[in-house]
């Protein structure tokens, strides 16, 4: 279909008493013109290209009906709700997000950092801030770092000029906020992070 058969390599999860199905799917590639799919005519593999293949994770709750066994999913890339607030008093590994821009990467494997450039985000949604923000810590290296409410573009809670070398900084807040907010960390050059939180 619209996907070009790239909904695959399935997993199912039990997590928090609820049960979710992950899936690999070229829908995000599509929307952000990485792909050489035709959208017009799907089954034509003509024009596919190496990055016709670029598959991201989606995820999407299940329901399991204990009586037959059985697990049933629809698979609409809706994504699946937040079932608790993003504790942000407590270290936020960088690749903690709900959303980013084009240009991040992550890099490594269980120690692992995410990258940007300038202008590139990444998001968290439904952070707990019902402490405020006198503070921001992050380690990272390169660029600056800039803490927005709501969008890339929103109120700013604070800025964190990084080291040339991956290093924990703490920062005051420019302004404080309270409430459960979805925050952006916004890069304004080649930034590389590693973990971030509040005081």
């Amino acid at each position: 279909a619209v996907d070009h058969g790239g909904n695959n390599h399935h997993s199912i999860i039990f997590f928090k008493d609820r049960y979710y199905v992950a899936y690999h799917a070229r829908k995000q590639a599509l929307d952000m013109g990485i792909t050489a799919i035709d959208r017009n005519n799907p089954d034509d593999r003509s024009k596919d290209s190496s990055d016709g293949n670029y598959r991201s994770t989606q995820i999407n709750e299940a329901s399991f009906d204990p009586s037959t066994g059985k697990i049933s999913c629809e698979i609409n890339m809706k994504g699946c709700s937040q079932i608790e607030s993003l504790d942000a008093y407590k270290k936020v590994q960088a690749e903690t997000m709900s959303n980013q821009s084009k240009g991040i990467s992550v890099n490594g494997l269980y120690d692992t950092t995410v990258k940007g450039g300038k202008g590139d985000w990444i998001k968290v949604s439904g952070a707990d801030l019902s402490k405020g923000v006198n503070n921001i810590t992050v380690k990272g290296k390169g660029g600056a770092v800039k803490f927005c409410v709501g969008s890339p573009k929103g109120d700013v809670i604070g800025y964190a000029e990084l080291e040339s070398s991956m290093k924990e900084i703490t920062v005051p807040s420019v302004s404080s906020v309270s409430g459960n907010k979805d925050i952006y960390l916004v890069f304004s050059g080649d930034t590389e992070l590693d973990y971030w939180y509040f005081s």
